[in-house]
C-alpha cells in the first residue's frame, strides 16, 4: 500500500491517518503480516517529460524529500499501525520509500534505521540504474 501527501506543505499527520484509516478499514490484526506500507509522497516523485527519452533518464524530481524527513514519516506510519493494530505489528512492519528513489540517493534512504527498503519507479526501467539501487540495498542489509 502506498501513502503519501500531495503537496510538500501538507499536514502530514492528518493526510496519513486518513489514508491509513481508509486503506485498512476492515483489515483485521491476523491480515498484517502481509501488509508492506510504502511512503511516497507525491510531491517528490519524478514527473516526466513529454519526451519519453528524457523521461528515462530523469531521475532527479522537482522537490526532492530528505532521509530525514522520510524516516519521521516511516516513523509517523509505525505510528499510526500502532494505534489501530498494536506495537508488534507497528514494529515488524516493513516501511519502503519511494518518492523518487535513484541509483545515488538510494542508499541514504535505505540506511535510515526505520525505513526498510525502497519502492523504485522510473529508475527501476533502466537496468544499470536499478542494478545500481539493488546493489545499494545490498550493502545496507
Amino acid at each position: 500500500m502506498a501513502v503519501g501527501e500531495r503537496e510538500k506543505d501538507d499536514d502530514i499527520i492528518q493526510i496519513l491517518t486518513k489514508q491509513i484509516r481508509g486503506a485498512l478499514g476492515g483489515v483485521e490484526a491476523s491480515e498484517m503480516s502481509r501488509l508492506i506500507i510504502a511512503y511516497e509522497p507525491v510531491w517528490a516523485i519524478s514527473r516526466p517529460s513529454a519526451d519519453i527519452a528524457s523521461a528515462l533518464s530523469q531521475t532527479a524530481s522537482q522537490c526532492p524529500d530528505t532521509p530525514d524527513h522520510a524516516l519521521s514519516a516511516a516513523l509517523l506510519i509505525k505510528k499510526i499501525i500502532g494505534n489501530l493494530y498494536g506495537a508488534d505489528w507497528a514494529t515488524n512492519l516493513p516501511v519502503l520509500y519511494g518518492g523518487s528513489v535513484s541509483e545515488e540517493n538510494a542508499s541514504d534512504f535505505i540506511s535510515q534505521n526505520g525505513i526498510s527498503g525502497a519502492l523504485v519507479g522510473a529508475a527501476s526501467l533502466e537496468l544499470e540504474k536499478f542494478v545500481k539501487i539493488i546493489k545499494a540495498a545490498e550493502i545496507n542489509e
